[in-house]
C-alpha cells in the first residue's frame, strides 16, 4: 500500500512542478509592455515561478499568476483594459 501512496505522491509532484514550470515559461514569453501596463514585474513573477516551484511558496506564485495575472496579461495583449 505505502507503494502506492509513494507512486502517486510522485506524480501530484511531478504534474505540480511541469505546470509551474510552463506557467514560467508562458510568463517569460509576455512582452513586458504588457507587463508594465499590468503593473506587475515579470522578472519577479518568472524567477518566482522557476525558483520557488521547487518549494511551497512556487505554488503559490503560480496559482496567482494563472488566476489573475495571466488573464489581465492576456486582456492587455488583445487591446481590453484588465
Amino acid at each position: 500500500m505505502s507503494g502506492l501512496l509513494n507512486g502517486a505522491g510522485y506524480a501530484v509532484v511531478t504534474v505540480l512542478t511541469l505546470v509551474g514550470f510552463w506557467a514560467a515559461i508562458d510568463a517569460a514569453r509576455r512582452p513586458q509592455e504588457a507587463w508594465r501596463q499590468v503593473g506587475a514585474r515579470k522578472w519577479l513573477w518568472v524567477i518566482g515561478m522557476l525558483v520557488g516551484t521547487y518549494f511551497v511558496v512556487g505554488l503559490i506564485f503560480v496559482l496567482l499568476y494563472l488566476g489573475g495575472v495571466r488573464k489581465d496579461l492576456q486582456a492587455v495583449q488583445a487591446g481590453t483594459v484588465p
